[in-house]
């Protein structure tokens, strides 16, 4: 066991400490076989998260080309105690118990540490993404007649400095499809949204 130190913020979006407790799973314990050691790697679906920041930076410098002077807006939200919406099964969750003096502790929800995690996560964030995706491109999808009260309490977008100058992108050894009306990305419990600050795109 284990605690684990984050940066945060709070409602006001002041900067905060938070702690997380960790859980490693890959220590042997007394059987000398830890719970990640026997996890069957093929079974898990493949975690397509890790390649986040690379498709986000080739997806900036795509609008980049595009745009030349235009504002690119950016935005990120997470999906708060992510492992805690998810429970475990029953079996699983004997298998995470961690002794502690004369008492067991079982755990009910995912834990950070556990191999298995990531991915199974990875299937309610990455289709949570997908839709966004779809939304954004959806041209029958009228944000102001159907959306979610949440954007009520986000606050105004934040501009960078007029005289802050645009930077020329570089050639991209790939070719990005050309996508103004923004596109999100995961990471995790992080959904990143990028889009052109065009037409009502930041809306």
């Amino acid at each position: 066991m284990g605690v684990v130190e984050q940066e945060a913020i709070d409602k006001h979006g002041n900067a905060i400490t938070k702690f997380w407790m960790t859980h490693d799973q890959s220590f042997p314990g007394l059987p000398g076989l830890s719970v990640n050691s026997r996890l069957i790697v093929e079974k898990p679906p493949p975690c397509m998260f890790g390649l986040c920041l690379k498709r986000i930076l080739h997806y900036i410098a795509s609008l980049r080309s595009h745009h030349p002077n235009t504002r690119i807006l950016m935005n990120k939200y997470d999906f708060k105690s992510a492992y805690h919406r998810f429970n475990l099964s029953a079996q699983t969750a004997l298998e995470s118990i961690t002794p502690f003096d004369e008492l067991l502790f079982i755990f009910l929800q995912m834990t950070f540490g556990r191999a298995a995690c990531p991915p199974q996560w990875g299937c309610i964030s990455e289709t949570i993404c997908d839709v966004v995706n779809d939304l954004l491109q959806c041209k029958e999808w009228n944000h102001s007649d159907l959306h979610s009260p949440i954007p009520d309490s986000i606050p105004p977008l934040i501009y960078l400095p007029e005289t802050t100058p645009f930077k020329a992108a570089a050639r991209l050894a790939v070719t990005i499809p050309v996508n103004d009306k923004g596109k999100a990305n995961v990471y995790i419990d992080n959904v990143i949204t990028i889009c052109p600050d065009i037409k009502d795109n930041a809306s």
